[in-house]
Order: C-alpha cells, then structure tokens, then sequence
C-alpha cells in the first residue's frame, strides 16, 4: 500500500502477451490511432494535492505472439507481422547500457507501391547494442539481421536527434552462398527450399551516412554493391538448369538528394537450356528527368522448362 501512503512505482519489467495491432492510414491521410481530441478547456491545477512520483527502473521488455497489420493508402504500403516476438534486456535507468534485443517474426508480409517484396518471410534479429542514453546514440555491436536464408551482419551507430536520425552504419553478408540471395525472391522460398541445388558465390554490402529528416526531407548518403558469381540453379519440380548465372549491380547515392541516386546493373548474364541471356542497365536522375540506358540480348526458349523464373507460374510458347 505505499501508493496510498505517498510512495513511489517502480516499474522494471514491461510484457504484452499476444497484443493485435492494426494500423490503417486512409488516401486523405487520416488515421485509426488518431483518436485523441483537442483539449482547448482549462482546468485550474490542484496544488493542494501532490503529483504521484514514478520510479523508472525498466529493465526488461518483451512482446508475446503479437500480430501487426498496417496498410497506408497513401503510399500504397502494405505490412502483414504473424508471431511477433521480441525481448530486449538493459538497465534503462541509466545514462549508458548495454542493450541485448532479440526479435523474431515467422511471418512476414510487405507491399509497396504494387510491388510484393517479402512473402511468407521469416525474419530473425539478434543485436547487443552499446547505448548512450543520455545522448540517444546507439551502437551496434555483436549482431545479426536475417531474413529467410540470408544473413547480415552490421556495424556502425545510429543518434536519436529530436525527429531526425544521424548514422553511419555499414553491413555485409556472413555467408557467401549465392542460395542465399534465392530465398528473398517472394515464391522461391518454398516449403521444399532445402532441396533446391544450387552453386555460386555470393557478394553483398552496403551502408548509409549522413542525416535522416521526413519533415526536411533529408536522407542519408547510400551505397549498395551485389554480385553472383558462377551461380546455378536447379529446383527438383523443374525439368532445367539454369547455369553460369554473372551478375554485378551497383546502386549508389554520393549525397543523399535521391534524384542523383545511379542504378548500374553492369551484368545481369544466365543460361536456360544452354541459351544466353544478359541485361545491361544504366539509371540516372530517376526522379526529375529519367535517363535510361538499357541493353537486352537473349533467344530464350521458356516452353521448353515451362518456366516463371521462381515467381509466378506461366506455361510460354513464345522466344
């Protein structure tokens, strides 16, 4: 009873077990979780009484089995979460703390712009993160970010500054298994994924420095490199190869302005059936007047492996 009596709460431990969320943002930009209403009425504050004191000392909070739908009508974005997880460790009290976080999700679901990028996604986070409270930065220390077969591992630091982010951060793979990179594609990940052969080395780094603002519409300087080497693929319910799968993209933002973002796909080169085909492509100032250099050289015979190149399925009768 020292609530009663004038003492303080602490509190050290937070857990929602199975909380739903769904978050819905209308094409006008109106929004469900907006429900507060203005409060424009005065209310002559009580001195008489003393304000109840809180005692923060968090030290653990986690998420059960959570399920989280969002869809925003004005981006055309689109996000499904199916078991949910998380637990993060750390003495929240104090100015500097060592954060462990662990998250997992074994569904996962996203759309933008029309455009499914993870389907039936499973996505696992493990990070010890040295964190400056007292300043808002947060350093990335032993971790690990994986999404269906591929996983990253990330350096650098990010700082909380009022609505704006810094950061310097940089990742790249673990492993170099071109298999790797298969899983992201949405369809290629299938129940029977582990039987799928594949060959190939797999390269992928990126990072990103500078300044976050959605009000300033800032974003931070960017660099992303992938490359496939010597790759093949075979799936067990397809009658062919493909073989000798070259490929070298570059996507790179010196600035942050994003119209002066350069999308090289230097090679993009595969064999089905023994038959070549290659891709070349050159994108310049995408937003404000889009430059494109696009070579395409191939005489490819689909009907004979039946095939929808691992995302939909099409029955092709043309070269």
């Amino acid at each position: 009873m020292s609530v009663v009596a004038g003492g303080k709460i602490g509190v050290s431990k937070i857990v929602l077990n199975t909380p739903y969320f769904n978050g819905i943002m209308l094409a006008d930009s109106t929004a469900n979780w907006d429900i507060a209403k203005a409060d424009t009425a005065s209310t002559p504050s009580d001195t008489a009484s003393a304000p109840l004191e809180y005692k923060i000392s968090l030290k653990h909070f986690e998420i059960i089995d959570a399920h989280v739908n969002y869809s925003d009508f004005t981006s055309g974005t689109f996000l499904k979460v199916k078991n949910f997880d998380m637990k993060l460790n750390g003495d929240f009290s104090e100015k500097k703390t060592m954060l462990d976080n662990t998250i997992s999700i074994e569904d996962l679901f996203l759309e933008m712009s029309k455009i499914t990028y993870l389907n039936h996604a499973n996505f696992a986070f493990d990070a010890k993160i040295d964190a400056d409270m007292e300043n808002s930065k947060f350093s990335f220390l032993d971790n690990s970010l994986k999404i269906n077969a591929m996983e990253l591992l990330f350096q650098g630091w990010v700082l909380l500054n009022g609505n704006d982010i810094d950061m310097d951060v940089s990742f790249g793979l673990k492993n170099t298994d071109f298999k790797e990179l298969l899983s992201l594609i949405p369809g290629a990940y299938k129940t029977d994924f582990e039987n799928v052969k594949t060959e190939g080395i797999l390269s992928f780094n990126g990072n990103a420095k500078g300044k976050y603002s959605d009000s300033l519409e800032l974003y931070p300087a960017f660099n992303l490199i992938l490359k496939v080497a010597d790759a093949s693929v075979k799936y067990p319910d397809l009658p062919g190869t493909i073989k000798n799968i070259q490929l070298d993209l570059t996507i790179d933002n010196a600035d942050g302005v994003l119209d002066n973002t350069i999308i090289d796909l230097k090679q993009l080169h595969l064999e089905l059936n023994k038959n070549p085909f290659d891709i070349k492509l050159l994108v310049k100032t995408p937003l404000s007047d889009p430059y494109l250099n696009c070579k395409l050289i191939g005489n490819l015979e689909l009907s004979e492996m039946k095939i929808s190149f691992l995302l939909i399925r099409l029955n092709c009768k043309d070269k």
